[in-house]
This record gives structure tokens, sequence and C-alpha cells, in this order.
């Protein structure tokens, strides 16, 4: 018999996993992050509706609520996502500061005197 908790959690699981379709075929959200939200989707909707499994880790884990065993993981699963983010983001931050400097530097090339007109006085501020 399912109690009102795991009915709430397998509606949770269904509406997140409704969310993650629908934002994968709008384009919202990339196919490389899709694929690991919709396992966790699967994982909550598995969990969630299979109460023994969950029974059986949070025993296994030495847990005597099985729901927070739940609420554990995914807890800790969104702390790993978010150091993984933070990671990419970091990433991209180097290459935004490296694309930054390549464009500053051929901005200035573009902007240099051609040699023909070195000898005016109005550009040799370039060459000090």
């Amino acid at each position: 018999m399912m109690t009102n908790l795991h009915l709430f959690l397998l509606l949770c699981g269904f509406i997140f996993f409704l969310i993650i379709l629908t934002l994968l075929f709008r384009h919202r959200i990339s196919e490389k992050y899709s694929i690991l939200w919709l396992t966790a989707g699967i994982g909550i909707l598995t969990l969630s509706s299979n109460i023994k499994i969950l029974d059986g880790m949070a025993r296994w884990v030495g847990v005597s609520y099985p729901p927070s065993l739940l609420f554990l993981l995914s807890t800790l699963i969104l702390l790993g996502f978010h150091l993984y983010q933070s990671m990419e983001i970091t990433k991209l931050n180097k290459k935004i500061k490296e694309i930054t400097q390549y464009v500053a530097l051929r901005h200035a090339e573009e902007n240099l005197p051609k040699p023909e007109l070195m000898e005016k006085e109005e550009y040799s501020h370039f060459y000090d």
C-alpha cells in the first residue's frame, strides 16, 4: 500500500521527468546535461515507486526513515552537479579571457599605423 508521501514523491518524479523532456524538446537544455537529468528523473521515479528498493537501501546504510535517504541522495547528487557546473564555468571564463585578449590584440594590430605614416608626429606615441 502506498502512503501519501510515496504518492507525492511519485508525482514529483513524473513532473520532474516531464519538465526535463519539455526543456530538451525546446532546446533549452543541452543533450549533454539532459542525459544526466533524465537519469536522475528515472532514479527518482524508481525509488519513489518501488518502496522496497528504498527500504532495502535505507536498512543497508542504516537510515531509519527511508525518505530521508532519498533526500540525502538527492542532496549529494545536486552538490556533485553544482561542483561540476562550477568547474565548467571556470573553464569557460578562461576561454572568454583568452578570446577577449585575442580580439584586443587583433584590434590593436588593425589600428596600428602603416609604416609609411610613421614619420608623422601624431603616430610617434605608438612606439615610445
